[in-house]
């Protein structure tokens, strides 16, 4: 593993115990039409009513839910990130076996094949 890579795992791991929310904002507006009051809305699962989150007009709390909406993002960035080099590794590792079996002169088919 490359430094990056520790990085790449440390980082998703400090992101996901800082907490993670995966919702969208939703501002109610006070009496005068302005924004003012902040729900978090999930995405909806199936045969259930959709939640929402009454955050308030707390400029604390919007602030911490912002952050966690956004370390969500980041997560999900960094997830996608480290499967692409779970798979260019396997990749390799495949290239490597295919060209071990040119090598030694076994035929194609009687590669391993990893699960």
């Amino acid at each position: 593993m490359r430094p990056s890579d520790v990085d790449l795992v440390g980082q998703t791991a400090k992101l996901k115990a800082a907490g993670l929310i995966y919702a969208t904002e939703w501002w109610r507006p006070d009496g005068n039409g302005a924004p003012r009051y902040l729900y978090l809305l999930y995405p909806q699962q199936p045969g259930q009513p959709r939640r929402r989150d009454y955050v308030g007009a707390d400029d604390d709390k919007i602030q911490e839910a912002r952050e966690s909406i956004a370390r969500a993002k980041q997560f999900d960035t960094l997830t996608a990130e480290a499967q692409q080099i779970r798979e260019k590794i396997e990749n390799a590792a495949e290239f490597l076996d295919q060209g071990c079996a040119v090598l030694k002169g076994k035929p194609r088919f009687m590669l391993r094949r990893r699960p």
